[in-house]
């Protein structure tokens, strides 16, 4: 009876080593599929790094890169200009201390020469 037994345990036996096989094959086949993919996706990333690089440049020698760096430029020059503007109508706005006169105040010979003003650049005005 023990024999009867024996031969149906072998036959499963035998049949769950050959589905381990098959499936050790399929994971094996999986796994090399998976590192070609892996491969190809750095290969792919690599070229978007070149895409972008090369778009950049073309973006900025473009004619819209170009005016876009103009504009920038315009507005800085712009901004600076306001900011000395501003800054020399605050100094025009302080009153001039008078340097008391020695002689009559009508006398245009002896009153004391003007004040020198001086540009924004640092230079001085005739």
């Amino acid at each position: 009876m023990s024999r009867i037994w024996i031969i149906p345990v072998l036959i499963l036996f035998l049949i769950s080593g050959w589905f381990h096989y098959q499936t050790q094959l399929q994971m094996l086949e999986l796994q090399q599929a998976n590192l070609a993919m892996h491969k190809q996706m750095v290969g792919v990333g690599e070229q978007l790094a070149g895409v972008t690089a090369e778009l950049a440049k073309l973006e900025a020698s473009s004619i819209d890169g170009i005016v876009r760096d103009a504009n920038d430029a315009l507005l800085s020059g712009w901004e600076s200009l306001v900011n000395t503007v501003g800054e020399e109508l605050k100094k025009a706005g302080k009153p001039i201390p008078q340097q008391p006169s020695q002689n009559s105040p009508t006398a245009p010979h002896s009153q004391a020469p003007p004040p020198i003003l001086e540009s924004p650049d640092g230079t001085e005005r005739i």
